[in-house]
């Protein structure tokens, strides 16, 4: 829920919105990366990585679709 709230909120400034999309997903390989490397019970499952993207992109779509209703 929340890799999909921001990106469907911003869907009104294509430009913001691309770039809030690519560092959302770049967030969420981060997070994985930093758990596998730097914790000693925690390991980054690409699965998660998988999910985050499908949260931002159910996200944009939400917003893409009431930004067309809404005439943004």
């Amino acid at each position: 829920m929340s890799f999909s709230l921001p990106p469907a909120t911003a869907t009104c400034a294509p430009a913001r919105t691309a770039t809030l999309i690519v560092g959302l997903i770049g967030y969420g390989v981060l997070i994985e990366v930093c758990q596998h490397l730097l914790t000693a019970n925690r390991v980054g499952e690409f699965r998660d990585v998988v999910a985050d993207s499908l949260g931002v992109a159910i996200g944009w779509l939400l917003g893409r679709s009431s930004a067309l209703r809404w005439q943004c």
